[in-house]
């Protein structure tokens, strides 16, 4: 491969909305069996009902659990549900209001508890940032889920990527060097901002795919499934 050659990322199909339903993740589980996706990560209800559709298959499942302010608790029994239910990854949010107020430690507390559940099982373990977090409070994140042990950091861009969103790839890259994985989650997927990711160096573009995205990306590494 040469340098102008483009870089290969894993596609991550999300089911993580309020209202993701069971008829949504039977037509997105028929997706990624059908076009090769690396992964498929969904709410912690929908757990089950993936791991019985994606059985067999090489496409990874995982789960998203805890809201950014829940306690951490209750993240690690979600976490720990999931992975009896046959969860491979694990996806906990930061709790931005306890970092913002200076209690890392506590931070640092609770996301380790679910990295550790994660790992004993042989599951891998994410981090992710909460959205809109300050830039300076971005690099203390980063501190926190190397220390944790993280397997990958996720970086959540709603809507439309502006180049500010865009910049944080690069800001989070910077802080981990190549210790972690870094996805970048679309609230609006195209190929640009898939590009753009790839370009600043993400390992892993996650959001919600449909076939005519798919179709258009298939034939380049971009779409490749790791």
């Amino acid at each position: 491969m040469t340098d102008s050659a483009p870089r290969a990322v894993r596609l991550d199909h999300r089911l993580t909305a309020p209202l993701s339903s069971l008829l949504d993740l039977e037509s997105g589980a028929a997706l990624t069996l059908a076009y090769g996706v690396a992964s498929l990560t969904v709410n912690p209800w929908l757990v089950r009902p993936a791991a019985r559709m994606l059985a067999h298959s090489s496409v990874r499942l995982g789960v998203v659990v805890g809201a950014d302010g829940s306690l951490g608790s209750s993240k690690a029994e979600a976490a720990s549900r999931s992975l009896e239910q046959g969860a491979r990854d694990i996806e906990v949010g930061i709790n931005g209001g306890m970092l913002l107020s200076g209690d890392e430690s506590g931070v640092l507390d609770e996301l380790t508890g679910v990295v550790d559940l994660a790992h004993s099982a042989l599951a891998r373990a994410a981090i992710a940032l909460p959205a809109r977090l300050p830039e300076a409070a971005v690099w203390r994140a980063c501190l926190i889920a190397d220390q944790c042990a993280a397997d990958r950091m996720v970086i959540r861009i709603e809507d439309a990527a502006t180049d500010v969103d865009l910049s944080r790839i690069g800001q989070v890259r910077a802080a981990l060097g190549h210790r972690l994985e870094v996805e970048v989650v679309f609230g609006s997927l195209n190929t640009a901002a898939m590009s753009a990711a790839r370009a600043g160096g993400a390992a892993v573009v996650g959001g919600v795919f449909d076939a005519d995205l798919l179709d258009e990306i298939a034939p380049r590494p971009l779409a490749v499934a790791g």
